[in-house]
């Protein structure tokens, strides 16, 4: 709930930055037009508003460099002034300008979010991995307890966590997580530990596609479990 909040305060926060930034433009506008009398609008202070409204908005942040385009073409147009029709083809072509460098921080801002979002997910699998290895420093922890903790750790590292289950199988016993159901969205690993099978099974509850680093992560977990068991069962 109090995440809920702050992304509210944030989102009205990014709000009111936009419409002080577009109402500096009008402004700015108007001052070089009816104050200076200077027919080439003064269009460079545009480019502030576009870059953040294409970076907090993505594909509807173009809103904004569409609204400052149409101010650059038609404001001049409709003061019904004839000196600055001389330079409405210079007009246009600025406005075409500021589209494009709206639509080239989009795309720019959609790579890097999908970049961060990679990173988050890399960063998760490591964690996985980490947790599953700290295990083994607790010399009087039991292989139930091991595999009770792994699927927590499966949990957390799945892109859609609140939307997986999970079944682990060893040594014949059977480990499903509360909400565990079969479905047709499932991963699948098997490792053979002295003699004893382990299977580890991960469900999407419903359709959802599996990242390819998240089938080398199973792959992984299997071969930590094993290095683990085979530690424990030695000693």
């Amino acid at each position: 709930m109090g995440g809920l909040k702050t992304n509210i305060s944030k989102e009205k926060l990014r709000l009111l930055i936009i419409f002080i930034l577009l109402s500096a433009s009008l402004f700015l506008q108007y001052y070089f037009l009816f104050i200076l009398k200077i027919s080439i609008i003064f269009s460079h202070f545009f480019y502030i508003p576009i870059i953040f409204a294409c970076l907090w908005w993505k594909n509807k942040g173009l809103v904004v460099p569409i609204f400052l385009s149409g101010l650059l073409i038609f404001f001049p147009i409709l003061s019904g002034l004839d000196m600055f029709f001389n330079n409405l083809i210079e007009n246009i072509f600025r406005a075409v300008l500021i589209l494009f460098i709206g639509i080239v921080v989009v795309i720019l801002s959609k790579q890097i979010l999908k970049a961060e979002n990679k990173l988050k997910e890399r960063v998760k699998e490591l964690n996985c991995l980490f947790n599953i290895i700290e295990l083994i420093k607790n010399p009087n922890i039991s292989i139930e307890e091991i595999l009770l903790e792994t699927q927590k750790q499966i949990q957390n590292a799945w892109k859609f966590p609140d939307m997986i289950c999970s079944r682990i199988v060893f040594d014949k016993k059977e480990y499903l997580t509360n909400n565990y159901k079969e479905t047709p969205w499932n991963l699948s690993v098997k490792n053979l530990i002295k003699d004893k099978e382990l299977s580890i099974s991960v469900h999407y509850l419903e359709e959802k596609p599996f990242l390819e680093e998240e089938k080398n992560l199973l792959v992984k977990i299997a071969e930590q479990l094993k290095a683990i068991f085979e530690f424990k069962l030695l000693i």
